[in-house]
């Protein structure tokens, strides 16, 4: 079952800057929504309020999403970016290929020590970022090799 949290940690944004925040470790990560206003109301996400999205993992970029890639994920999934909602899915298959993401869930519980979500914004008046993460605690699992039938670990 899939848990949906609200992120705690945003700071506050500035127009044309750069917000970073880290999302818990100990879970396996689904993805995201982020929810932009402008002067406390909900505002369109397009190129002009978000730039980029990226999530880096131990200091490693795992996804870099620039404004053309987010639409195009928005556009193949029938989203609208006009409430300001930003969903991104790391388990959607809609993802597949997009910037070379492998689309799969991302398993923090063994061995990494941070996971961090830098949004780059562009001209927003008195912005606001605020957001959820959707996770579960269950381990991703791996083919055993030369099994038959298939097994996992």
């Amino acid at each position: 079952m899939i848990i949906t949290d609200i992120i705690n940690n945003i700071p506050a944004p500035v127009s044309g800057g750069l917000v970073s925040f880290y999302l818990p470790i100990g879970v396996r990560h689904h993805g995201f929504s982020l929810f932009l206003t402008s002067s406390g109301s909900a505002t369109a996400a397009n190129a002009t309020t978000i730039n980029r999205v990226r999530v880096i993992v131990d200091n490693v970029t795992l996804i870099d999403w620039d404004w053309p890639s987010i639409f195009n994920y928005f556009t193949r999934k029938g989203y609208s970016a006009a409430t300001g909602e930003i969903p991104l899915f790391f388990t959607d298959p809609a993802l597949a290929g997009l910037n070379n993401w492998a689309a799969g869930a991302i398993d923090t519980k063994q061995g990494i020590t941070s996971m961090q979500v830098q949004v780059q914004l562009g001209t927003v008046t008195a912005p606001g970022l605020t957001g959820v993460y959707h996770y579960d605690n269950l381990p991703n699992r791996r083919p055993i090799p030369n099994t038959n039938p298939r097994q996992f670990q």
